[in-house]
């Protein structure tokens, strides 16, 4: 959120912010419902399934920002964790 709050404020655009969520789905079903609008990241959007929505692309506007994943170095991690882990790691790595 201080990434958007930043670059509303480098662009010297009011952000008035009466309801924040972290959800992409809880946003967008407050944004159908007629609470204002939402700002969730791209991958968030379905075409298919929000067509009821308008996308617009903030890429001029807003940085894109890093996701951090962590977990302690030393401690057990079943499988499914791990396997989920070196997904994350090979689908960073393509990018």
């Amino acid at each position: 959120r201080s990434n958007i709050e930043k670059a509303f404020g480098d662009a010297d655009i009011a952000l008035d912010v009466t309801l924040a969520a972290a959800d992409s789905d809880v946003i967008k079903t407050y944004v159908r419902l007629g609470f204002g609008v939402g700002i969730i990241a791209g991958m968030s959007y379905e075409a298919g399934k929000d067509k009821d929505l308008l996308a617009l692309d903030l890429k001029g506007l807003i940085p894109e920002s890093t996701t951090k994943f962590a977990y302690l170095k030393h401690s057990y991690l079943p499988s499914y964790s791990r396997f989920f882990i070196e997904q994350l790691v090979v689908t960073s790595n393509a990018n």
